[in-house]
C-alpha cells in the first residue's frame, strides 16, 4: 500500500555556487596625521583644495559627580575630541560632537583646524 503525499516533489539538492574572492581590508594600524605634501598629493588627486573649516577640536574641562556624597564633586579632569561645525536651517551654527568628550563638562572651549590657540 503506497501513501500519497499532497504538494510539490523534493527537490534534488543543489550545489552551492562559487562566491568570488573579497577584497581583505586590513585595519588602520596607527593614527595618521597627513603631511604638508601628503595633503596636496591628495589635493591634486581631487583636482581641488581640500577644506576643513568646519572641523574643530574640542577641549573639556570635566568635573564628575561623586553620587555617595552629591553635595560634592570628584576631581577635575579634562577630556579632547574632534567635532564639525553644521548649520540649521534657520542659520544657525552648532558644533556636532560626541557624547563622551562633553558629558559631565564645567567649560568648553573650540578651536579650528590650523589655528594656535583655541
Amino acid at each position: 500500500m503506497s501513501e500519497e503525499v499532497d504538494g510539490p516533489a523534493p527537490r534534488p539538492a543543489q550545489q552551492p555556487q562559487p562566491q568570488p574572492p573579497q577584497q581583505q581590508l586590513s585595519p588602520p594600524s596607527a593614527r595618521h596625521v597627513l603631511s604638508e605634501e601628503e595633503l596636496h598629493e591628495l589635493e591634486a588627486e581631487a583636482g581641488e583644495e581640500l577644506r576643513f573649516d568646519n572641523v574643530v577640536k574640542v577641549f573639556a574641562t570635566v568635573q564628575e559627580p561623586d553620587f555617595a556624597t552629591p553635595w560634592q564633586t570628584l576631581g577635575v579632569g579634562s577630556a579632547t575630541g574632534s567635532g564639525v561645525v553644521i548649520e540649521t536651517d534657520d542659520g544657525r551654527l552648532l558644533i556636532l560632537t560626541a557624547a563622551h568628550v562633553i558629558s559631565d563638562a564645567t567649560f568648553l572651549q573650540c578651536q579650528r583646524v590650523g589655528a594656535e590657540n583655541p
